[in-house]
C-alpha cells in the first residue's frame, strides 16, 4: 500500500491516484516526463540555440515593466565572464526580490556572445545552485525533491519484483540495460552515460511492445476464418455510372482490392492512405454498398459527432439512389431516439450505422455486422478498434486515414493490417495556393480578408496556442480580440481544445452553415472538416508546424470549384523560410511527409496525430526508425517462435517472456 511510504497520507494517496498511481508497482514505473540538467557552461561554449546553465552576477537592480494586460517583464544587467548582459524575465515579479544588486546566480538561457540582450529561461541563487541531473515528474502539489524520495522508498519496497518484457537474448545483442536496471536510473541517473542507457532501453522497449502487439494481431488475422461476401457487382457498377465525374485510377485500384479481400476467406484488415481531397469517401462507400448488396451490415465510424454527421448526409445522398438505409448514432442523441435506432439495427431492418463512440457501447448490438470502416483511423486506439470488430462474427475491417506517412513508415507502424494507397487527385481539383509572409506584415492581410468575405466566401485564421502565455506566440486570444476589432460588422468565433465537445460541434456546425465568416482556431480543424465556401487560410507561426500538420490544414480550403489560398505566416531566419518554402511548391502531402521525416522525425509525423498510434513517448528522432524496423524483426521471430504454444491472449505471450527470464537467470 502507498500509505506504508513515509510522508504519504490520505490527501497524497488522493493526489497521486489522480496521476494514475494507486498502488507501489504503479509509483515506482511512473517515470520522469523530462530532466533537468544542472551543469555550467562557458561562453565558449554558447551557440545561442541551446539552453545552459552560466554562473553570473548581478550588476545593476532589476526593472520592472508592464508590457500589456497580464504580461510583465523585468530587465537586469548581469556579468558572466566579464561580459555584461541585460537579460529579461516575463511574468516573473517575484525575482525584483532576488535579483539584487551584486548577487551571485546560475542563469539558464539561450546566449550568443556576440548578442548583448537574451530572454532567461530559469533562475537560481548560485548558493542553491547543485550540479547533476534532475528528474522532473510534473505532479501538482508534490515537488519533484519529494515525489523522488516516494520513489526511492517504494524501490526499496518493491523494485527487486520487476518483471522483465524484453528477452535475454534480444538485450545481450543489443546491450541493453535489465529492467531492475532501469527503474533505479531512470529516477536518479547519475550521470550522462547512465541517462542515455535509460533512453536505449525506453526506446526500444516501447518499439518492441508495439511491435510485439502488431505481430500478434497479424498472427491472429491470419488465422480468422472470414465471411466470403456475395455482393451485387451489376449494382455497384450501375452506381458507378450515375456520378458526375470518373473514379482516378488510383481509386480504382484501390476499390477492386478491397472487393478482392470482401470476397475471400480470411478477414480483411485494410488501411487506405489518402492524400486530403484524394476521394476515399466514395472508395469506402462503394465497399459499403457491396458489403449491404450481400445482406451485410455495415457500421461506419467517425471521431467527432460533425465528421459523423459530415459522412452521414454524404453516405444518405448516395444511398437514396439503391434500396438500401442507414442511421446517425451519436453520444448526443437523446435517450429514446438512441434505442429506435439501436433496436433497427438489431432487427436488421437498417443497413448500415454511422456515428462516433457511440458504436463502442454494450448496449449497440448488431443483427449481421459484415464491415467495420473507420475514418481517421489514428484516433481510436487499437482497443477500441478491436472492441468493434468483436460486434460481429469477424467482419471485415477498413481504415481510412487522411493523414499522409511514408510508405516504408506505414507499412512497419501497421504490420498487421493490408496498405492501400491513394496517390492522385481527382481531375479538376485545383491545388490550394500557399505563399509565405513574415509575421510582422499580417495586417496587410486585412484588406484579403474584406475581399474574401464580399464575395460570401469564409476564413480560417489559425493559432499554434490557445492563451499567450509565451511572449513569443501570438495566441487565439490575442487574435480573436484584434479581428474583432478590425471587422467589427464580421461574424467571428474561436475553436480550441478547452471548449467542451458539445461547443465545438456547435461552433463548427454554424461555421459550415455560414453563420461564421472569421473561424480562429488552432489545430483541431486540422482533419475532415469539410466546407465548400471556406476558401482562404491563415497560418500564424508556421515555423511551429511541421509539413505533414501545415499540409492538413490547408486541406480544409479549396475543397469545391473555388481556389483556395493559404498564407503562411512565419517568423525567422533564411533558414526557417527555406524550409517553409517548400509548402509553395509541392502539394503532396506523402512527399513532405517524408520531408518531415527527415527533418524532425517520426515522433513529429505522428504528433500530428491524436492517440491510436501516437503513443511513443521516447522515440521520436530520425533514427529511431531504425529501431522499430528492428523492433519489427525482433517481434515477427519472437511470434513465430511462440506460435506452436498457441497462446491465446497477448498476456500470455509476455508472461513466457518473463518465465523465461527467471529460467535463464
Amino acid at each position: 500500500m502507498l500509505e506504508s511510504i513515509k510522508g504519504i497520507g490520505g490527501k497524497t494517496v488522493h493526489v497521486l491516484a489522480e496521476y494514475g498511481i494507486t498502488t507501489i508497482h504503479d509509483l515506482i514505473h511512473y517515470y520522469p516526463r523530462r530532466y533537468e540538467s544542472f551543469y555550467l557552461s562557458t561562453l565558449q561554449e554558447a551557440d545561442g540555440q541551446t539552453a545552459q546553465w552560466f554562473k553570473a552576477m548581478v550588476k545593476e537592480s532589476p526593472k520592472l515593466y508592464s508590457v500589456r494586460p497580464k504580461l510583465t517583464r523585468i530587465t537586469v544587467k548581469i556579468v558572466i565572464e566579464n561580459t555584461e548582459f541585460t537579460v529579461a524575465f516575463f511574468n516573473q515579479n517575484y525575482l525584483m526580490r532576488i535579483l539584487l544588486k551584486g548577487t551571485n546566480i546560475a542563469v539558464k538561457a539561450k546566449i550568443d556572445p556576440k548578442i548583448s540582450a537574451i530572454n532567461g529561461l530559469q533562475i537560481k541563487l548560485f548558493e542553491n545552485f547543485k550540479t547533476g541531473i534532475m528528474p522532473i515528474y510534473n505532479i501538482e502539489g508534490i515537488s519533484d525533491h519529494k515525489f523522488l524520495q516516494f520513489v526511492q522508498s517504494g524501490l526499496r519496497l518493491e523494485g527487486h519484483k520487476a518483471e522483465e518484457n524484453i528477452p535475454g537474448d534480444i538485450r545481450i545483442k543489443y546491450k541493453l540495460i535489465d529492467r531492475k536496471a532501469l527503474l533505479k536510473q531512470v529516477h536518479q541517473p547519475q550521470n550522462m552515460d547512465s541517462l542515455n542507457a535509460v533512453y536505449r532501453r525506453l526506446k526500444y522497449e516501447e518499439l518492441w511492445l508495439y511491435q510485439l502487439n502488431v505481430q500478434w494481431l497479424k498472427y491472429q488475422r491470419t488465422h480468422d476464418q472470414g465471411h466470403p461476401k456475395a455482393y451485387q457487382i451489376e449494382l455497384v457498377r450501375d452506381f458507378v455510372k450515375t456520378l458526375p465525374y470518373e473514379l482516378t485510377e488510383a481509386q480504382k485500384l484501390a476499390t477492386n482490392t478491397i472487393f478482392k479481400d470482401l470476397k475471400s476467406h480470411h478477414v480483411m484488415q485494410r488501411l487506405v492512405q489518402g492524400d486530403t481531397g484524394s476521394g476515399k469517401t466514395i472508395v469506402a462507400f462503394l465497399a459499403l454498398l457491396a458489403t449491404m448488396s450481400a445482406g451485410y451490415q455495415v457500421a461506419f465510424l467517425a471521431p467527432t459527432e460533425i465528421l459523423a454527421e459530415q459522412h452521414f448526409n454524404t453516405l444518405q445522398s448516395w444511398l437514396s439512389k439503391t434500396p438500401y438505409q442507414i442511421e446517425l448514432l451519436t453520444g448526443s442523441m437523446q435517450l429514446n431516439e438512441k434505442q429506435t435506432v439501436i433496436d433497427k439495427l438489431k432487427n436488421h431492418s437498417i443497413d448500415g450505422i454511422v456515428g462516433t463512440h457511440a458504436l463502442f457501447s454494450h448496449a449497440t448490438q448488431y443483427a449481421k455486422l459484415g464491415l467495420v470502416i473507420t475514418d481517421e483511423q489514428h484516433r481510436f486506439g487499437v482497443n477500441q478498434r478491436e472492441k468493434l470488430k468483436h460486434k460481429g462474427q469477424s467482419p471485415d475491417v477498413l481504415y481510412l486515414s487522411a493523414t499522409p506517412i511514408p510508405r516504408t513508415l506505414s507499412m512497419t507502424l501497421f504490420g498487421d493490417m493490408d496498405l492501400t494507397i491513394i496517390d492522385e487527385k481527382p481531375i479538376g481539383r485545383k491545388p490550394t495556393k500557399t505563399m509565405l509572409m513574415p509575421i510582422n506584415e499580417a495586417r496587410q492581410l486585412n484588406t484579403r480578408i474584406k475581399e474574401t468575405i464580399s464575395k460570401s466566401q469564409q476564413v480560417y485564421v489559425i493559432a499554434p496556442r490557445i492563451d499567450d502565455s509565451d511572449a513569443d506566440l501570438v495566441g487565439i486570444e490575442t487574435l480573436n480580440a484584434y479581428y474583432q476589432k478590425t471587422f467589427p460588422n464580421l461574424r467571428i468565433a474561436s475553436l480550441h481544445g478547452r471548449q467542451k465537445a458539445v461547443e465545438k460541434d456547435m461552433i463548427l456546425r454554424q461555421f459550415k452553415q455560414h453563420k461564421i465568416d472569421i473561424l480562429i482556431a488552432t489545430t483541431v480543424i486540422e482533419v475532415g472538416i469539410h466546407v465548400d465556401n471556406a476558401t482562404l487560410m491563415i497560418i500564424f507561426h508556421a515555423e511551429r508546424f511541421g509539413y505533414a500538420q501545415i499540409h492538413q490544414l490547408r486541406g480544409r480550403v479549396g475543397r469545391s470549384a473555388l481556389q483556395g489560398h493559404c498564407v503562411l505566416l512565419y517568423r525567422g531566419d533564411d533558414t526557417v523560410k527555406k524550409r517553409l518554402a517548400l509548402l509553395e511548391t509541392i502539394d503532396d502531402g506523402f512527399k513532405l511527409s517524408e520531408e518531415d521525416l527527415k527533418q524532425r522525425g517520426f515522433g513529429d509525423v505522428l504528433g500530428t496525430l491524436q492517440s491510436g498510434y501516437s503513443t511513443f513517448q521516447y522515440s521520436h528522432e530520425y533514427e529511431d526508425l531504425k529501431i522499430l524496423k528492428l523492433a519489427r524483426d525482433d517481434a515477427a521471430d519472437f511470434v513465430q517462435s511462440k506460435i506452436n504454444k498457441r497462446f491465446t491472449t497477448f498476456n500470455d505471450l509476455l508472461k513466457s517472456i518473463r518465465i523465461t527470464n527467471r529460467s535463464s537467470t
